[in-house]
């Protein structure tokens, strides 16, 4: 985006050309005979370098590096909307956006100053442009790519019939790091070389958009002209470790062993249950099923009490301890309910590991999140999403291999495998680094430094690396600190809080309204009801707990980016409401009890089946902040509430009408955040936008310079 506009601040008379540098020996001239294209002289009055603060320069035009919304957001764009005030936001919400490689011109308003960019200045006869390093703050473009091209367009452009008609184009750099690179690169801005890399220079574009900063160091480790010679060339060993240290991958899948305690301890009561000793050892068949449903409820009960701690502890203790306190909980629930000799110590095991699992359901994606390099954060904050899938899945078989042991040793084995993972998970988190941005937050910087330096590696590349993520989360985190609210309250404060907290809670509200962890805890006591055996059910409960993660890795690889994140919401509401309402009417035409209808029993299982689709395809995880918190604990109330019936006429009522709630509430209410920044969510829930510091927030900071900290985020 363009602004343009007069007042006060640095004139063009006090902005040195390339000849004057030159001249007073700022830059240093380049030996042109190791240079592949040679320089033009004729140049060196119409460009500039100049290091400071964009807003202050009196010129006709400056360049905003704006997204696509054009609304405001971190780095320099914030910085821009910051020093021309209110009246920017408002011309740009006219605009209609702006696509990647086009510009749009507004008026400058309280600024100083007055290849798309460079063309719209001549058209309206302004003289002077102003370039930032564009996408090289938060939005991770490597700075020496993004300073050869800008290099290589300026130059395009000024030796063109519409180039002399500028007078001047400055770049106009804020930290010393991007003025060493264009002092160094400025030298050679070739002509024709990107016409020899542009399959490279897409990839590069690709992977910016993924936040990739893997080409800076090691552009670094050539010189300029070999540089400009050819086109870097990636290796399959070089690409490997680009895409995440071994180490740091490791780490994220040891830790998700908390997730994988989630999905075997809320799968495998489902066939302990069905277990023939289990049921002699609770010993009272009359009420065998609120017993058993007591069983489930009471697990899910425990954890909504360990979400409500885990928030207050991983700040008091950090992730790493948190973690570990879940894994001791979880050793103590499990060894309680593998070694029960009654049923209130059965019960009472079942609340203490629900407890365990509640800690380590909040906090092993909170970990996973912080310790991810941002080039592979989704993958590994989707660990812990498949390792609870991972966890069901085993769960499911080894109920099904139990089932063949006789006496009390076939559950009490099922129930006391957990015990492995949970001891594996205390011992080994002791050598698991913690969270660099906990660190941070408790004053600890070096000891955060040296963590990001471990995940990163120790090659000289990974080092600068890591140097420029520490940097970054470190201003980001005080920006944070500054502004940051520990108030409950807070989630309801305004009208877009408000909305944003409600569809966060509703999400996953609607999750349980789906009724899919009835079909996870009594799976096979729906499919014994509907005419296989006790080993059939448990095979069929074995197949059926393997759909899920294979849907939902599809769905995440391949759909949800692409169709966003409202449709499949709907999509899944409303196949629950169809598989729901046909199994209902084969169990009211066929009762299980009363009928032998094969094909309607087929039926009925091929219906239970289907539901893991749409379960795995719309209620998908990702929640932030202390929404995580607030929608866990509701989510496991509403498990409580509906876990415990087991009459099937009735629940499949139920699950109808809500989830025929949902689509309702989904299409009316739910807005669509595909492809959103952080920044545009602020946007779409309604909130007041302060560009500098974010939506609700009209407390600046006392240092004048602060939209330069942000520039650094």
């Amino acid at each position: 985006m363009l602004v343009s506009t007069f007042s006060m601040s640095v004139g063009l008379s006090k902005i040195p050309t390339l000849r004057e540098l030159y001249g007073s020996a700022v830059l240093k001239a380049a030996d042109t005979a190791k240079l592949c294209y040679q320089p033009r002289p004729s140049l060196l009055d119409r460009v500039s370098l100049y290091q400071g603060d964009i807003t202050k320069l009196k010129i006709d035009s400056i360049v905003n590096a704006a997204n696509r919304s054009l609304l405001g957001g971190g780095g320099v764009d914030g910085a821009i909307h910051a020093a021309a005030g209110p009246q920017l936001l408002e011309e740009c919400r006219t605009l209609d956006g702006c696509a990647t490689g086009d510009a749009k011109i507004t008026k400058g308003y309280d600024l100083p100053s007055g290849h798309r960019s460079l063309q719209l200045t001549v058209e309206n006869s302004l003289k002077h442009v102003g370039f930032p390093s564009i996408s090289t703050g938060i939005y991770g473009y490597p700075v020496q790519d993004a300073t050869h091209i800008a290099l290589n367009e300026v130059r395009q452009f000024l030796e063109t019939a519409d180039g002399d008609k500028l007078e001047r184009v400055i770049f106009v750099v804020w930290s010393d790091a991007d003025k060493d690179v264009y002092e160094t690169l400025i030298h050679f801005s070739p002509l024709q070389y990107l016409r020899q890399i542009d399959s490279w220079a897409g990839l590069v574009t690709a992977a910016s958009q993924l936040r990739l900063r893997t080409r800076r160091g090691y552009l670094r480790e050539r010189s300029a002209a070999d540089f400009f010679r050819q086109p870097p060339k990636c290796s399959k060993d070089r690409f490997i470790r680009e895409m995440g240290r071994v180490y740091n991958i490791f780490i994220a899948v040891f830790c998700a062993i908390g997730s994988f305690l989630f999905g075997y301890d809320s799968g495998i009561i489902s066939s302990v249950i069905t277990f023939n000793a289990f049921k002699s050892f609770v010993n009272n068949p009359g009420n065998y099923d609120s017993l058993s449903g007591a069983v489930v409820s009471t697990f899910t009960g425990g954890c909504f009490f360990g979400a409500a701690l885990a928030g207050w502890a991983n700040d008091k203790i950090g992730r790493k301890r948190t973690i570990q306190l879940g894994a001791f909980v979880a050793l103590w629930g499990c060894a309680m309910q593998s070694g029960a000799n009654n049923f209130a110590c059965m019960i009472i095991g079942r609340i203490v590991a629900g407890f365990a699992i509640g800690i380590l359901s909040m906090t092993v994606p909170l970990y996973n999140t912080e310790i991810a390099p941002p080039r592979i954060r989704g993958f590994i904050v989707g660990l812990a999403q498949q390792m609870i899938g991972i966890g069901f899945i085993v769960a499911n078989w080894v109920g099904y291999g139990c089932q063949f042991i006789n006496g009390n040793t076939s559950w009490r084995l099922s129930l006391g495998l957990q015990l492995a993972p949970a001891f594996l998970l205390l011992v080994g988190s002791q050598w698991m680094p913690y969270s660099p941005r906990w660190l941070l937050e408790q004053g600890r910087d070096e000891e955060a430094r040296a963590v990001v330096h471990l995940l990163h590696g120790d090659s000289a590349h990974a080092s600068e690396e890591a140097d420029l993520e520490f940097t970054e989360m470190q201003e980001t985190i005080k920006a944070e600190l500054a502004v940051r609210s520990r108030r409950l309250s807070d989630l309801w404060a305004t009208r877009g809080m408000l909305k944003r907290t409600l569809v966060a809670v509703g999400v996953q509200v609607f999750g349980q309204f789906s009724g899919i962890n009835v079909i996870n805890y009594f799976g096979p006591s729906m499919y014994t009801a509907l005419g296989l055996s006790h080993g059939q059910s448990l095979l069929v409960q074995g197949i059926y707990g393997a759909i899920g993660p294979i849907a939902n890795f599809f769905f995440i690889t391949l759909i949800l980016d692409t169709v966003g994140r409202k449709k499949p919401l709907m999509f899944g509401a409303g196949s629950f409401v169809v598989t729901y309402s046909i199994l209902t009417a084969i169990v009211a035409s066929f009762p299980p009890d009363q009928s032998t209808n094969h094909p309607a029993q087929r039926a009925g299982i091929a219906m239970i089946f289907l539901t893991s689709i749409p379960d795995e395809n719309s209620v998908h995880r990702d929640q932030r902040g202390n929404l995580r918190e607030l929608g866990i604990q509701r989510v496991i109330l509403t498990s409580i509430k509906l876990g415990h019936h087991q009459h099937q006429l009735e629940i499949l009522s139920i699950f109808i009408c809500l989830n025929f709630f949902d689509f309702i509430v989904i299409a009316l209410f739910f807005p669509e955040t595909k492809g959103r920044t952080l920044e545009q969510m602020a946007e779409v829930f309604g909130d007041e936008v302060d560009v500098l510091l974010g939506p609700n927030v009209h407390e600046k900071s006392e240092d004048h310079d602060l939209r330069h900290e942000i520039e650094k985020v």
